[in-house]
């Protein structure tokens, strides 16, 4: 019988630790890029963001396609969360995230 439970345990707690480092994973890799490299977005040519000293982000393109193209990549990186919040807001689904404290808002 001890057997058993052990048996049954250890897939459990190996399943627990796995989801553990996957949301960890996930949190450090949840933000936005600010510096690197990234490639294969579809872009015309190579597009130049740069950030002041307050985090704003300053776009320089060759072309205009390129420039809304990188806009629209740099607004969704930065806003993803609000865009999220919103999304459940609109959908009613804000307390699967939030708990209780937002059932009069769902």
């Amino acid at each position: 019988m001890g057997f058993t439970a052990l048996g049954m345990l250890v897939p459990l707690a190996l399943a627990v630790l796995g989801y553990i480092a996957w949301v960890i994973i996930g949190a450090a890799n949840g933000t936005a890029q600010t510096s690197g490299t990234i490639a294969g977005l579809g872009l015309r040519a190579p597009v130049r963001v740069m950030r002041d000293a307050r985090g704003v982000p300053h776009i320089r393109a060759a072309s205009v396609h390129d420039a809304a193209f990188a806009q629209g990549y740099v607004t969704g990186a930065d806003r993803l969360f609000q865009i999220d919040i919103t999304r459940r807001f609109v959908l009613g689904t804000l307390s699967e995230m939030l708990g209780s404290v937002t059932m009069q808002a769902d």
